[in-house]
């Protein structure tokens, strides 16, 4: 199975450095993955800060959160399809959701952008039909 991430997914989802995976001393459980997994689904967009007061069933700061979705952004092997990967845009975190999900957002936008081109070129032939009544 491909867990490859398109490069601008990829990008906006922060690894560990050198420095971090010093700092990495969690004890988190299989069951733990899967509750986290699940609170980032059904909570995405959040800050930092929204998600430490809101997960339960972990004590975390603002720094060890994050030090937590780079750890399961940086071991795909390990934690992807269990944990993670996770995106940090505009100060908020996002799931990245299954290839799926992501490829009917894509054939959507571009069936409205195909939609809107179709009207604008009926339109366009309602005008030229208008200026020919012959045709």
């Amino acid at each position: 199975m491909n867990n490859q991430l398109p490069k601008e997914v990829e990008r906006l989802c922060p690894k560990l450095s050198v420095e971090d995976v010093r700092k990495v001393n969690f004890d988190f459980t299989d069951d733990f993955y899967y509750y986290f997994n699940d609170f980032i689904y059904s909570h995405p967009g959040k800050t930092t800060i929204e998600l430490v007061e809101s997960i339960d069933r972990y004590k975390f700061t603002p720094e060890t959160l994050v030090l937590a979705f780079k750890l399961f952004n940086t071991y795909k092997c390990t934690y992807h399809n269990v944990c993670g990967p996770f995106i940090y845009k505009q100060e908020r975190w996002f799931p990245v959701y299954n290839k799926k999900y992501t490829d009917n957002i894509i054939l959507a936008e571009e069936n409205s952008k195909l939609r809107s081109e179709l009207e604008d070129l009926r339109l366009e032939l309602a005008k030229f039909k208008n200026l020919n009544p012959k045709i």
